[in-house]
């Protein structure tokens, strides 16, 4: 399954894309092991000949070969950690459900 945006994750990229004059929504979503541990990252990009894309909620996700099998079932919110510091979280989708 693919990379999915909440709807308040995709607010804040599609309003960062359109403050930054960006005519399309292209967020590169990428994922690499740190001891182990998967880390992420996301940021706007252009298409690559290889990446792999689809739409979630008015953004379009790009992610390349090497990052497909750690975002697979990947799900990006946007939430307020506390008062006035709202940042980006990755969650598995079995891990959200569980």
């Amino acid at each position: 399954m693919p990379v999915t945006l909440t709807a308040e994750a995709a607010r804040c990229i599609r309003d960062g894309a359109r403050e930054q004059g960006l005519e399309e929504v292209l967020l590169r979503v990428a994922g690499r092991l740190e001891a182990g541990e998967p880390v992420f990252g996301l940021g706007f990009d252009e298409r690559r000949e290889q990446d792999t894309e689809h739409e979630s909620d008015g953004v379009t996700v790009l992610v390349s070969p090497p990052s497909l099998a750690l975002v697979d079932d990947l799900i990006i919110d946007y939430v307020e950690l506390a008062p006035g510091r709202s940042q980006f979280v990755f969650v598995h989708g079995a891990q959200a459900q569980g």
